[in-house]
């Protein structure tokens, strides 16, 4: 919900710093099904522009206020590192980008794509996965769920190492929340898939791989 305020005045006069004593003023509120309600009230005392903007006013009923509501589109930045828990020499240091939607339920939906570089082989792969973060509520909550699931690609033609499904599950931490700006911690297990032709290929004897990774991000 949006509000607007609008004082009458002569097109070439100023529009002043404070509400002068008696002026009129017009109130509109905009409610979330487009519905636009105005409301005309007076002021006898000198009140700062500021303070109007601040102060929830109520008329029928509904309360009229800031908008706070987050922004839907999200774009973001994650730092993080991979741990290779399966002895296959895989362990990483990551930099991913994420752009998807966000609501109040919704903490974030959309693609995370970045650079893994392989510590042990040398590698670099370039996963794509869809991202699901969520608190189950509506209001704001410390703690979410991460869930993602994708592909990975291996960028050295001549290496044994090919692209492969991959996926996460952990849990995360907000540290900060404000309409246009979040940062968070990540605590996911992750693994990597490794088909027959794979195995073959490398040596691996294990059809997965998996990993601890702990990640900083933020977005905005």
């Amino acid at each position: 919900m949006a509000v607007i305020f609008s004082q009458y005045s002569y097109a070439n006069t100023p529009t002043p710093a404070y509400i002068e004593e008696q002026t009129e003023v017009t109130v509109s509120k905009t409610f979330s099904d487009g519905s636009v309600e105005e409301i005309e009230t007076c002021y006898e005392d000198n009140v700062p522009l500021e303070v109007l903007a601040n102060k929830d006013y109520k008329t029928n009923n509904h309360p009229i206020a800031p908008d706070n509501n987050l922004r839907k589109i999200m774009t973001g930045i994650e730092v993080s590192t991979g741990l290779d828990l399966s002895c296959t020499d895989l362990s990483t240091f990551n930099i991913d980008f994420l752009l998807g939607y966000r609501a109040k339920l919704i903490q974030f939906l959309g693609v995370q794509f970045g650079a893994h570089k392989s510590l042990g082989t040398r590698d670099c792969f370039l996963p794509i996965q869809l991202v699901f973060r969520s608190s189950f509520t509506r209001k704001p909550a410390p703690v979410f769920m991460h869930i993602g699931a994708g592909y990975s690609f291996n960028t050295i033609s001549h290496s044994k190492l090919f692209g492969d499904i991959t996926a996460t599950v952990g849990c995360g931490v907000n540290l900060v929340q404000r309409r246009k700006f979040q940062s968070n911690i990540v605590l996911a297990f992750g693994f990597r898939h490794f088909n027959h032709e794979h195995q073959a290929l490398t040596g691996i004897n294990k059809s997965n791989s998996g990993f601890a990774q702990i990640s900083f991000g933020v977005s905005m």
